[in-house]
Order: C-alpha cells, then structure tokens, then sequence
C-alpha cells in the first residue's frame, strides 16, 4: 500500500509512532462500537494491536490529515469472506470523531476506490456498514456504491451484540462508466463487471450476481464483412450442443433470454492464449491440448474459431470459450489458420499493431 494522497490527507503505512494518536480516537466510546470493535483501553492495547493490524500490514493506510500531521484514522482494502458474496477487496474505515462532519472519509475513500480499480487491478469492491450507522451509509452512497444485500446477525460485537449488516459493491464498469450497470437474462439482474470482448456477432461481459461470477454474452448486429449469419441466438444454442456433443472443454451455457437476444454463460477464469503468447508465458502443453480438441472436432466435421482470444486456460486446462462452430474446411483448420496467431509470428505481431497490443 504506497503512500497517496487528497488535497487534505496523507494516506500512508502505519509507523509505531502513531501509537498516541491511534490511541486518542480509538479509545472513544463512539468510535470502535460503530464498526464492531471495543474502545482501547490503554496505550499498551493500541500498541499490541498496532503490531498485530496495522504496522507492516499491506492493506491498511493510517490517515494522516495535513494541517497538523496527526492520524485520525485508518483505511483498508482488505480480502475478506462475508456471507458467501464474491469480490475482490472489502473496503473498511474508521476515523476520529473530533474530525467528523467535515468530508474528510468521503474525500479519502474516493481516493482509495481510485486505487482499488486503477493500481490493485480489482474488478469487484465491497464495503458494508452496520444497519445503525447512517455515517457510513452517508460515506457509501456518496461514494457511488450499489445496495447489494442485508445480512442479519452476520457479527457478533465484543459486548455480545448481534449486528445486522447492509452490503454495496461497486464493479469495474461502474466505476469507469463504461458499460452497461446491469444486464437482464430471464429477469435476473446482473451487475457488468468489465467487458470481456467484442465478438462478430455478440459483445461479452464479466457479470455479477453478489455470489458468482459469469459471462453474459449480448448479441448485435454490426455488419460483419466477412461472415454471414443466421439467427444468432438460434445459432448459439445449436452450436453449443455440437461442441458439447464432440466432448471438448467449454463454458456450460445457463441460460437463454430470446427476447433480450442475450446469453448466460460459465464464467472460465484464467489468461487467454492471446495473453500468454503477449507475455511470452506460452507453453507446449497448450498446443498439445489445442491439438487434441482439433482431433475431437474433426471427427465431427467441424472447425471451432482457433483465434487465441478464444482459448482460456484456467488450472492448467485449455477451454474454448466462444460456441462458434462451422462446417470442417481444411482451410480454416488449426493447422492452416489459427497456428499462425499461437506464437509471436507476423500475423500476431500485425494483429498486435493493428489492434493496439492485449
């Protein structure tokens, strides 16, 4: 976690010689209670949970507010598990009542969600707040973030309270803007995460319910100059039960919106083909097993789209990720096309330039 900044505040790691200043709003009555831990009740505490928390630790900045240099609070971008929800990072705060009511945790947080989507690389944000704590709920939804769910008696509080939670998240896409929030497949919301690509007959997306991850793949129809289709969302269905039939590794489909002319899909984590060959991470293993679902798909007289954009490995597995599949032509083949693009060759290199590097 490197030191950032705002206009009034220093976001930087924990140094023992906060200590004092931990200790003078961590031992207030109304400041631990709020966010499920007991006030301090002596220096000797703050500094033994100082060593324990904060001090070293790589997903906690003390605040540090610029007018004086004091510490007034802390926040973290921590992995966590809660309540069988799926994110990345939960963001958590805390800051010094005498500091309240000034737009000092607002201005921080905001700086931290900037780092979360733009430096750390997560997709997907969570921060939560007890059901009494509108101060935070205030932070949250000044913030931008999405209600996602209410959690009842999800923590015990040191003084044996059970607390009920309210939980928000905030996607990638949210963040930027740049995609749709929300796509519906048979009347189940999905949040867009990221666009995942840009498909001759469809755009994908990374989507997300709260407890999974997966892909809904949204048809268009941008002309294509060099393919003619169907009915897509006809073909889709057909396409998967033939690559299904022929036994090589794709994503399950889950659904099916016809009138929405959209797609739910499996959701295979991993680096594309077209990443790895980038990196020079490409293995032979890849192209043994690439080599093994072309013996599967000619047997079925059919040629699967072998562009690497195509091609996820996820624990070491390859899945052929999209459902297009055609009529077997030699030319088309992965001996004849698609191995031209499974290694740095000219074809990828151009296709590299054209296209603006992965």
């Amino acid at each position: 976690m490197r030191q950032i900044e705002t206009e009034r505040l220093i976001l930087r790691p924990w140094k023992w010689e906060d200590a004092e200043d931990m200790y003078a709003y961590a031992s207030s009555p109304n400041v631990g209670p709020r966010a499920g831990w007991k006030p301090h009740e002596s220096i000797e505490e703050t500094r033994q949970i100082m060593k324990e928390m904060f001090v070293g630790a790589d997903d906690v900045w003390a605040l540090e507010l610029k007018e004086n240099h004091k510490v007034i609070g802390s926040l973290g971008l921590h992995e966590t598990s809660r309540g069988g929800l799926v994110y990345d990072r939960e963001m958590g705060y805390v800051l010094s009542e005498e500091y309240w009511g000034r737009g000092l945790m607002p201005e921080a947080a905001a700086r931290a969600v900037q780092f979360a989507f733009e430096e750390l690389g997560v997709e997907i944000l969570m921060v939560a707040h007890f059901d009494f704590n509108m101060r935070s709920r205030r932070v949250i939804e000044k913030l931008g973030f999405s209600w996602l769910t209410h959690l009842e008696k999800s923590w015990r509080r040191y003084d044996g309270a059970e607390l009920n939670d309210e939980v928000y998240g905030m996607t990638r896409a949210q963040y930027r803007k740049e995609s749709p929030d929300i796509l519906t497949v048979q009347d189940v919301d999905y949040r867009i995460v990221r666009l995942l690509g840009k498909g001759k007959g469809g755009y994908s997306y990374l989507a997300w319910d709260g407890r999974k991850r997966y892909v809904v793949k949204q048809i268009h129809h941008e002309p294509c100059d060099y393919y003619t289709f169907g009915d897509k969302m006809e073909a889709e269905q057909r396409d998967y039960k033939k690559l299904l039939e022929t036994g090589i590794a794709l994503p399950r489909l889950l659904a099916v919106d016809t009138d929405k002319e959209c797609i739910l899909k499996e959701y295979i984590k991993g680096d594309t083909i077209y990443d790895l060959v980038y990196r020079d991470e490409m293995k032979a293993e890849y192209i043994e097993q690439v080599k093994r679902m072309c013996a599967l798909c000619y047997r079925a007289n059919i040629n699967i789209d072998y562009f690497p954009t195509n091609f996820v490995v996820q624990d070491g597995v390859l899945y052929y990720i999209d459902y297009e599949c055609n009529e077997y032509m030699e030319e088309w083949n992965f001996e004849n096309w698609g191995v031209k693009y499974w290694s740095k060759t000219p074809e990828f290199l151009a296709y590299v330039e054209e296209h603006g590097g992965n």
